[in-house]
C-alpha cells in the first residue's frame, strides 16, 4: 500500500525517491549550493520539481543537529531568491529528524512558515496524509501549471484553519459535555 511505501521512504530518509516515485514529481538535479548562516554551512540540494515548484533538501555540512527555527527562516529567505515557489526538507546529519517547511505567501504580508516535524520511527500519519495530497498523476499533468501545483501544496501544508476550526468545535462540545 502507498502509505506504507511512503512511511518506509521517510524512515530511510529517501526524500528524492519519495517525491519522484511515490508522488509523481519530476527528477530535478541542478547544481547544489551551500548557504552560510553565521558560522554554519548548509548544503541545499534540489531534488524534485513540478512545473517550477521545487523541492529542496537541506543538510548541515558538519555533524550538527537540525538548524533552529530562526536559522531555517534565513535559509528559506535565501532559497526564495533562487526559486520563489518551493518547499525545503531539513535533515539532521544522523538521519533521525526531518522538518518539512513551506512558506505561505500572501500579498502585502510577510511569509509565514508552516512546518511539519518528523522523527524516525515516530508518528507519521499527519505527514503521510499531507504528502499524499501533493501527489500528481499522469492524468493531471496536461492541465497542470505552477499555480495549480502551488495551490495543491498550500492546501496540504496550510492546515492552520482546519486545525483551529477542529479545536474550536472540540472545546465547545467538551464544555457542553462537562456541564
Amino acid at each position: 500500500q502507498q502509505s506504507q511505501r511512503i512511511r518506509g521512504k521517510l524512515e530511510n530518509f529517501d526524500i528524492a525517491d519519495l517525491m519522484i516515485t511515490e508522488l509523481g514529481w519530476n527528477h530535478y538535479s541542478i547544481i547544489s549550493l551551500t548557504i552560510d548562516i553565521g558560522d554554519d554551512k548548509f548544503l541545499i540540494e534540489p531534488i524534485a520539481e513540478k512545473h517550477g515548484f521545487v523541492i529542496y533538501m537541506c543538510r548541515p555540512e558538519n555533524d550538527s543537529e537540525l538548524p533552529e527555527y530562526p536559522t531555517r527562516r534565513k535559509i528559506e529567505a535565501r532559497v526564495t531568491k533562487i526559486s520563489f515557489e518551493h518547499m525545503i526538507v531539513y535533515l539532521d546529519s544522523k538521519n533521525t529528524r526531518q522538518v518539512w517547511q513551506w512558506a505561505k505567501r500572501e500579498k502585502g504580508n510577510s511569509p509565514v512558515c508552516r512546518e511539519i516535524h518528523y522523527t524516525k520511527n515516530g508518528p507519521s500519519a499527519d505527514l503521510i496524509q499531507r504528502l499524499r495530497q501533493i501527489e500528481f498523476t499522469l492524468d493531471e499533468e496536461a492541465k497542470l501549471t505552477i499555480t495549480g501545483v502551488t495551490a495543491k501544496v498550500a492546501q496540504a501544508m496550510d492546515a492552520e484553519k482546519v486545525t483551529k476550526r477542529f479545536y474550536d468545535q472540540f472545546k465547545k462540545i467538551h464544555s457542553e459535555f462537562v456541564n
